[in-house]
């Protein structure tokens, strides 16, 4: 529904330059059409007249078609097809303003008056019979003066009530905007004419196609239909509720196999359409067929559906014909299938029944519409009173004493008026009337016992009131909203047939305040066939619908692996969360496998034991090279710089256990760099051994020159500058691989570059360690560390090249195993390389671990080096 507001704070006509040129363009049309026709010859059908204080213009569609004619002269025109159903909604108009004048206390004092004047279901007959009175003064002069400001109009009619159609009503409506006139409808539903910028002056008893578009998918979707062709009018009404409800259908996956409009006129071409929309049904698998339309248009579908032999169908019928005698008369009706459709909220307005039932024994003589009524009876079927006949002279209607074919529907004259009301309707205009009512109440200061007598008010002060006025009906409050509506819901029927008959009854209804449908008793035990011929509507769990090459039809297909489908209606297969997996062809999805190389895993375990081990067997060397740090044989292993090695060594065996268990964030993120740092602590302290063993045996400037304490901060720094960096720009963090059925939890590297620039930098200082150690491969026995380093570095080296395509390829929860795994090895190469050989030494060859042994070891190294040198 439309939301735009117009803001109007002060409801009086606008002097603009537009206003006033809409002003003497449509008074300067009034002029001509009052003086060609007006002014010179009395109007060609009067209608309805009742005097009163207060007059309301009533504009009705008494008559189905306007006869052409090959004339210009205007108000040449005769309208045709009397409506004995239009005249019964005539008859409640009058009935409910007289009750009105029959209350005591809601109008004390004032009378209320109508011109009641027929559309003849046409706009410009509309509009003629609009233009005749909204600028008519109390003077009762046909000629209205043309004016430029409309401020202190005192028009002869203070409201119109009308029209049924929304075609008619949105062009009266346009007019009637230049006058701020209030115009008040029981029947129009357009959603177009809640759009205050367009239509400020209008307001409607009825529910907005806005409502009936949500509606009536409900209903398709209550009735399990999932393919719905849509027939509308070229009108207003039809191309804007099959837009809304073509949407709508949309957004619900209703498919929509084909769209057909039909014009409201009769004539050849509109015979053509209808042949051809007729032939596109019996073409179609459709399961129903909605209408939006007026009821004579939909009458001659059905007459060609007949025609054709079209049977068995369903028919959706909107609320502009859902409850039509019209049609629900038509002979052999039964036989084009299931009807059903929304309807407005019916109710009674109260002694219409009786008012009716009573109406040809006292026949109004200011009423053309019941003389007509009457005079047809007479000449068709012998019935009436040919005495009021002979006296009732005033009124000009078309003679069909010679074609009795020209009215609507001859069976509507052989039945009592009671049994054709349409109770939507005529409660609908109850509360049209008495909301004009309770308006003129508040406008004229009425209490319970007079009112003021100043009826010289001007239209829009009456609008005015309008918008706010609250009144009640059958104990229910109503009120206009921002829009103009009065949205009361509708009531959902089912066209019963009973032998050869049809009974309109209720099945359920829809209300406007939550958009939900109530059903008296299930829709789908009524609806119990499909016309879904050869077609799949619903597939089986683990299936979806898939388009054929016939529009809305579908086969159904199996669902994927990684998705599932309820089967029914669907369309597609919903895909699995990504913490789901499903086989092909599933109802469901099942949990993947959560995996991780978890603390309990055989592996884990035996890892955990080095671990275990080689944090054991460092605290021990901590202890023996702590009690003999003194002798030749620690010295030469580093001395205190042990310590920082065994440290460590001790971090990095601690930190192969932070790969084991759950994932966590911060794990991530501290185990990569804290091996890299400690591992590159180890080898500097390895490096610094090597660089003062090798230079103490060499007769060179550097011996002189050489600073340990410097080798730290070179070999630290570049490790320390990548960690950061690393941590800072993307570090690594917890992950979820999908494999399969499984979700390995590990941890991503952050920066694939960062981490592998790390290992690289590890590498390469053992490469540098390896370099010395072969080039002190001949120093004493008792210095030879750098054959067992060099041992230990060509392992880590091995090891950390094989770590490369096994890191690499492995994508299961042992990938972190294969990063302890190099870890582990790279620390027992040190130990065992570089501190067991010490401690055999400590142990096993204690007379070697002595100053002297160890002097007598360098002194025969240079001996033999100055041997060397001599013969060289």
């Amino acid at each position: 529904m439309y939301t735009r507001k117009t803001e109007m704070s002060n409801l009086q006509p606008a002097g603009s330059p537009t206003v006033t040129m809409h002003l003497l363009t449509v008074s300067l049309f009034i002029c001509w059409l009052s003086f060609s026709s007006a002014c010179q010859t009395a109007i060609n059908y009067k209608g309805a007249q009742q005097a009163g204080d207060i007059m309301i213009l009533v504009i009705m569609p008494a008559h189905q078609v306007v006869r052409s004619t090959e004339t210009d002269e205007p108000g040449s025109v005769w309208c045709e097809r009397f409506d004995v159903r239009a005249f019964v909604w005539i008859q409640s108009v009058i009935h409910a303003i007289n009750r009105i004048n029959s209350l005591p206390t809601l109008l004390p004092g004032v009378k209320l008056g109508y011109e009641i004047h027929d559309s003849c279901s046409d706009v410009s007959m509309a509009l003629r019979n609009v233009m005749k009175f909204v600028l008519m003064s109390n003077s009762s002069d046909y000629c209205s003066s043309m004016q430029c400001d409309y401020v202190e109009n005192n028009s002869y009619v203070k409201i119109v009530l009308g029209d049924m159609y929304s075609e008619i009503s949105m062009a009266i409506a346009r007019l009637l905007k230049v006058f701020l006139f209030p115009q008040i409808s029981p029947g129009s539903t357009n959603g177009e004419l809640s759009d205050k910028t367009r239509y400020p002056t209008f307001f409607r008893v009825v529910p907005s196609d806005e409502y009936q578009a949500n509606a009536l998918v409900r209903m398709v979707k209550a009735f399990h239909f999932v393919s719905v062709g849509v027939i509308s009018s070229n009108s207003d009404y039809g191309k804007y509720g099959r837009s809304k409800f073509i949407s709508l259908a949309t957004e619900n996956n209703i498919c929509i196999p084909f769209t057909e409009s039909v014009s409201d006129s009769e004539n050849e071409q509109t015979e053509s359409e209808i042949h051809n929309i007729v032939d596109t049904i019996k073409n179609s698998h459709v399961e129903a067929v909605l209408v939006f339309a007026m009821e004579s248009t939909v009458k001659n579908i059905f007459a060609e559906v007949m025609k054709q032999n079209l049977t068995n169908n369903t028919w959706i019928a909107s609320e502009a014909w859902s409850t039509s005698s019209l049609i629900s008369r038509m002979d052999n009706i039964t036989t084009v299938g299931q009807i059903f459709g929304l309807s407005l909220k019916k109710g009674i307005l109260p002694g219409f029944q009786e008012y009716l039932g009573n109406i040809l024994e006292n026949p109004d003589p200011d009423n053309c519409f019941l003389e007509e009524y009457i005079a047809l009876q007479h000449s068709c079927f012998g019935k009436g009173s040919s005495d009021f006949l002979s006296n009732a002279k005033k009124c000009q209607f078309q003679n069909y004493t010679n074609d009795c074919s020209k009215i609507q529907l001859l069976k509507d004259f052989q039945e009592p008026l009671t049994s054709q009301i349409d109770f939507e309707v005529t409660y609908s205009i109850y509360l049209a009337v008495t909301a004009i009512a309770q308006a003129l109440h508040e406008l004229l200061n009425c209490d319970t016992e007079a009112c003021d007598q100043n009826f010289n008010f001007a239209p829009w002060q009456l609008l005015k009131i309008l918008k706010k006025v609250n009144f009640t009906v059958d104990g229910k409050i109503y009120s206009f909203n921002d829009e103009g509506d009065i949205n009361s819901g509708y009531d959902i029927k089912w066209w019963k047939a009973n032998e050869k008959e049809i009974k309109i009854i209720d099945i359920g209804e829809y209300s406007t305040s939550d958009n939900k449908i109530s059903q008296h008793q299930p829709f789908v035990s009524i609806y119990n066939k499909s016309s879904y011929i050869n077609c799949i509507k619903q597939c089986p769990p683990g299936y979806f619908k898939n388009m054929t090459d016939i529009k809305c039809c579908y086969k159904c297909d199996k669902c994927g692996a990684g998705t599932y489908s309820k089967g029914g209606d669907a369309t597609e297969c919903s895909f699995c969360e990504s913490y789901q997996n499903s086989e092909s062809g599933s109802s469901s999805c099942y949990n993947k496998t959560i995996e991780f190389f978890a603390w309990n895993d055989e592996l884990s375990i035996t890892l955990l034991v080095f671990c275990a081990f080689g944090i054991i067997i460092i605290f021990a060397l901590v202890v023996i090279f702590t009690v003999f740090l003194r002798t030749p044989a620690v010295k030469c292993a580093g001395g205190k710089h042990c310590y920082a090695m065994l440290f460590s060594l001790l971090i990095s065996n601690v930190d192969a256990m932070l790969f084991i268990g759950e994932p966590l964030d911060i794990l991530c993120k501290i185990r990569q760099p804290l091996f890299g740092l400690s591992f590159v602590l180890c080898l500097c302290c390895i490096l610094i051994n090597l660089l003062q063993i090798s230079v103490a045996f060499q007769n060179t400037p550097i011996k002189s020159t050489f600073k340990s304490y410097l080798v730290f901060p070179v070999c630290l720094l570049p490790q320390i500058i990548v960690c950061t960096l690393w941590l800072v720009l993307a570090p690594p963090q917890k992950q979820k691989t999908d494999n399969g059925n499984q979700i390995i939890l590990g941890c991503s590297e952050g920066s694939p570059v960062a981490f592998w620039f790390m290992l690289a930098y590890v590498a390469f200082l053992a490469l540098v360690c390896f370099v010395i150690t072969y080039k002190g491969r001949h120093l004493p026995d008792a210095y030879k560390n750098c054959k067992f380093i060099t041992i230990a570095m060509i392992i880590y080296i091995i090891v950390w090249i094989s770590f490369i395509p096994a890191h690499v390829n492995t994508v299961n929860k042992f990938l972190p195993a294969v990063e302890m795994i190099a870890i582990l090895a790279s620390n027992y190469a040190i130990l065992c390389c570089h501190f067991f050989p010490k401690c055999y030494i400590i142990f096993f060859q204690a007379d070697l671990n002595t100053e002297d042994a160890y002097k007598k070891i360098i002194r025969e190294y240079v001996e033999r080096t100055q041997k060397k040198s001599i013969k060289t």
